[in-house]
């Protein structure tokens, strides 16, 4: 199945991970943009960002999704046979 990964938070590597050990093609991985983090505000990754690279996969940070026609267009360009909730 082709699909397209909507997550962030280190709660949501265990499902990725598994659509992965399953067999699916996530074609694409969309993520929340990096955020300052600690003392020198760094910009940090989310745990997603880091599993998708180290699994090569192609990843997009959309500011707000819903807004973002770019990201949208990206999305619809996957031809996903599953999605998150804004995968019209």
């Amino acid at each position: 199945m082709k699909v397209v990964f909507f997550g962030s938070p280190a709660s949501a590597l265990p499902s990725l991970n598994a659509l992965l050990k399953a067999g699916h093609e996530v074609r694409l991985v969309v993520t929340q943009p990096d955020k300052p983090a600690g003392r020198g505000k760094k910009l940090t990754p989310p745990p997603v960002k880091i599993f998708a690279l180290d699994h090569g996969l192609e990843i997009i940070q959309p500011e707000k999704i819903r807004k973002d026609e770019q990201a949208l267009e990206r999305i619809k360009k996957a031809e996903p046979d599953v999605t998150g909730p804004t995968g019209r």
